[in-house]
């Protein structure tokens, strides 16, 4: 009996424990998680933001790339050489079997023989091809790399200025709700006093309740925002982070659009992967003169020349449209900015006389209402043009140099 009582006691402790294992598990778990998120915050610059980028996963492919541009130039380099190489051990053949040939010619004539099958098999090796993949290859290893941390600095800053911009739309939803809030109150007070009509005070209840869904519709893309921008630079997922930068507003570039284009056909990698393309597609042409025009052989290496000339040839064309659209947007933003700040000033300005107005019952809640809403959208739209502004300028200062895309092969 005892025994039986012993066992039941051993059983009994087993499933308290094996009970108690996810329970403390799961706490252990949410303990991590409110510990991330009740975190002190991290000050974050935009700097700081871009070199966290270039510690992950993203800098090590920038590395990768550059790696295998040098490749590519050391891979083409190695094939002259061994051009050479073969060529020198087919002079020396051709020099021994002359040789061979005065003492024993049948000696003499198989190692020439054997030359010329040397000789042949290398004939549709070109040195000059080789020497122009080098040349092409090594011109580009630099110009790569910087399109490579163009486009990964873009990134960042547009990630970076987002959550701020975003966090600046938090700030005005805030204020148009405490307006609200404001409003109602007043609307309480001079429905009690019966100088407004039940339906003012119903739809200054609507609007406060409009606005407290529109502050936390904000919060929530807010907070995701904030989870996208600390998955990209690596941060913990619920890390408080502060941005101690403001949105740049940049000086608007002096330069003019047709030099800005004129640039852009010097320096973007795109016109130069065209411009070796391009010969490429012709000297394969070439190689195809000994056959009749006629003939379909010609006539497919010729189809595809064609297909290529019309892909490189649109490049151009092609780069000038970019440039000569990124600028157009840029000044149209760069106006809307001007445009937005007196726009704000002047609805700033109208609701707080307005407000007035409706305290000294010259004006109806209607009208406060309508006047609250234009405030708001022109905080927004202010808001909207520096973002869209600032990022313009700096990608079309990265267009009009060698650009964000990384020229192939």
């Amino acid at each position: 009996m005892k025994e039986r009582m012993k066992k039941a006691a051993v059983l009994l402790l087993a499933l308290a424990i094996a009970l108690c294992m996810p329970v403390a598990a799961f706490a252990d778990a949410a303990d991590s998680a409110s510990a991330a998120a009740t975190a002190a915050p991290i000050k974050v610059s935009l700097s700081d933001a871009k070199a966290k980028m270039l510690e992950g996963i993203q800098g090590e492919t920038l590395e990768i790339g550059k790696m295998t541009d040098k490749l590519a130039a050391m891979s083409a380099g190695e094939g002259l050489s061994q051009i050479r190489d073969a060529q020198n051990n087919i002079n020396a053949m051709y020099a021994e079997a002359l040789n061979l040939s005065a003492t024993n010619p049948a000696s003499g004539a198989a190692l020439s023989a054997y030359a010329d099958e040397l000789k042949y098999s290398m004939s549709g090796v070109s040195k000059t091809d080789l020497q122009r993949t080098k040349k092409y290859a090594e011109s580009i290893i630099d110009s790569n790399d910087k399109a490579r941390h163009n486009a990964l600095d873009l990134q960042s800053t547009e990630m970076y200025y987002n959550l701020k911009s975003a966090e600046e739309g938090l700030a005005i939803a805030r204020e148009s709700f405490g307006i609200s809030q404001t409003v109602y109150e007043q609307t309480q007070k001079k429905y009690k006093l019966g100088t407004v009509s039940k339906v003012d005070l119903l739809n200054a209840e609507l609007d406060l309740a409009e606005a407290k869904d529109k502050l936390t519709s904000t919060e929530n893309s807010v907070k995701q925002a904030r989870m996208g921008f600390n998955i990209l630079f690596g941060y913990e997922l619920m890390q408080p982070v502060t941005l101690t930068d403001e949105i740049a507003i940049p000086t608007l570039p002096a330069i003019g659009v047709e030099d800005a284009v004129k640039s852009a056909l010097e320096k973007r990698n795109e016109v130069k992967e065209a411009a070796y393309l391009l010969e490429n597609a012709e000297k394969s042409l070439s190689s195809y003169s000994a056959y009749p025009r006629t003939s379909a052989t010609y006539l497919k290496a010729k189809i595809a020349y064609l297909g290529v000339k019309a892909s490189c040839d649109m490049v151009p064309a092609s780069v000038e449209q970019d440039i000569r659209t990124q600028y157009d947007a840029m000044h149209q933003y760069y106006d809307a900015m001007q445009t937005g700040a007196k726009s704000v000033e002047n609805a700033k300005e109208t609701l707080r006389l307005t407000q007035l107005q409706y305290n000294s019952g010259l004006t109806t809640y209607t009208t406060v209402q309508k006047v609250r809403l234009l405030y708001e959208s022109a905080l927004l739209d202010q808001a909207s043009a520096k973002l869209k502004y600032a990022l313009a300028v700096e990608k079309f200062n990265m267009s009009t140099d060698v650009g964000i895309v990384a020229a192939g092969y």
